[in-house]
């Protein structure tokens, strides 16, 4: 009775914590954002930091435009932690101590994406979640401290639970792995969202057949559901979120849960919020955090699109992750090889990037890219699901990556169009079953024979 009380009390005080956050917050502009970056900044300072980066002390936020770059450091030994989550293993394998404080932070900040989108708290809430990793933290903060009632099911169960899902509709808030939302859209029997409902994703790009799908079903219903993208990593927690209600697709509006940097290709390091317009790199981050690594790397590459949002927050968009993955696959034409799979990719015979990919899919195509480095120019082997003519390849890249179009003509780059859809489809569903956090990566480089 007594752990019953202490939860209840707990989760009053996180719902009443996040409402407030909401409400003192909703109306800031640009201006107020970055003194609370400011703020939150001072905040990060704690003994566990400084164990590890003793010269933050007396650091300003200017001082990190001239700081190194980390990779991931685990805490001291002796930081306190609430449980252990694990990264989706996409660049690498890491185990991430959640601390008390970091538990506050999430959810004041999903209160205030809910409340932002929905006016309220959710009703009836899904969430289908990878176990072990950031999407698992997310649904379940949902589900204890924001819902009246839940229903939470493991990603790669979802076919085997479409009818308890059923069963526990109609949702008003919902969250799940972006590449399940297509699989549950296909084999739900009935409506199970209520009109103006929150559809939450993340985890991996937002693809625009995925927003097509909710568009047209939204005309069919009359739905009116509210796609709302979100993005984080396992180790930074929530970054960034658009959603429909806000007019935005596939771009998202910086959270200041971080401060965050874009080192350019000339190396520089941009604040966020002074990044104009067409400001293209990595995305370098300092989240604030009872530990905080100073400009750690997350490994994405990052657009900023506008200098502001409806939230009065700068606008990026996902262009893809630099990381490599070291993968062994069969592929057709090629044989077995070795090669590291990529969001984006960017060699002096090569530049493409997984807007491309996602674009394909909006016109219904899987396709995978397998590039074979020569040297002094690459052979672009794009495998598709679907026939593609010349004159269809050539105006999707047109559209959509004219400097890959710009080395095509010039006879850098050598591409094969390959309609294999067994291959590529196998490939991307073998890819969410392995890796349901961020599927397999839609660029495949072979270099040096495949070593």
């Amino acid at each position: 009775m007594a752990s019953l009380l202490k939860r209840l009390i707990a989760k009053a005080l996180l719902r009443w914590s996040a409402r407030k956050f909401y409400e003192r917050t909703r109306a800031w502009g640009r201006a107020r954002w970055i003194r609370y970056v400011k703020e939150s900044f001072e905040k990060i300072k704690t003994k566990w930091t400084l164990r590890n980066f003793p010269w933050l002390k007396e650091a300003t936020i200017e001082d990190l435009r001239d700081a190194k770059v980390h990779r991931w450091i685990p805490p001291p030994n002796d930081y306190p932690f609430e449980y252990k989550i694990y990264s989706s293993g996409t660049t690498e394998r890491k185990e991430v101590k959640v601390n008390r404080e970091d538990l506050k932070t999430t959810a004041k900040w999903i209160g205030w994406i809910i409340l932002n989108n929905l006016g309220r708290f959710p009703r009836n809430f899904l969430g289908i979640y990878a176990s072990g990793q950031l999407s698992e933290v997310l649904t379940k903060f949902v589900a204890e401290i924001f819902a009246d009632r839940s229903t939470l099911i493991q990603a790669t169960r979802l076919v085997e639970s479409i009818e308890a899902i059923e069963a526990g509709a109609l949702y008003d808030v919902s969250f799940l792995l972006t590449p399940f939302l297509p699989i549950l859209l296909k084999n739900i029997t009935k409506d199970i969202f209520e009109v103006d409902a929150i559809l939450g994703v993340g985890g991996t790009l937002l693809t625009s057949d995925i927003i097509k799908l909710v568009e047209d079903l939204n005309k069919k219903k009359g739905l009116r559901m509210n796609l709302t993208n979100i993005y984080g990593l396992t180790e930074t927690g929530i970054l960034a979120y658009g959603s429909f209600k806000y007019g935005m697709r596939g771009d998202m509006a910086y959270l200041p849960t971080h401060v965050g940097f874009i080192r350019t290709e000339e190396g520089k390091l941009i604040n966020i919020f002074d990044a104009p317009k067409g400001t293209k790199g990595e995305y370098i981050i300092t989240r604030f955090s009872p530990y905080a690594i100073p400009n750690y790397n997350t490994d994405d590459i990052v657009e900023v699109v506008k200098e502001d949002s409806p939230h009065g927050l700068p606008t990026i968009r996902i262009i893809g992750r630099g990381a490599r993955v070291k993968m062994e696959i069969n592929i057709p034409d090629i044989g077995e090889v070795r090669a590291w799979g990529l969001w984006f990719l960017r060699l002096p015979t090569i530049s493409i990037n997984s807007i491309l990919y996602s674009e394909f899919r909006g016109e219904g195509i899987n396709a995978l890219f397998v590039v074979e480095d020569k040297g002094t120019k690459a052979i672009l082997w794009v495998y598709v699901s679907e026939k593609v003519t010349s004159e269809k390849f050539e105006l999707l890249i047109r559209r959509f990556d004219p400097i890959l179009l710009e080395l095509i003509n010039h006879g850098i780059v050598e591409p094969r169009v390959i309609h294999n859809k067994k291959f590529v489809d196998g490939y991307y569903k073998k890819g969410i079953m392995e890796r349901p956090q961020s599927g397999y990566p839609p660029i495949l480089l072979i270099s040096n024979g495949g070593s």
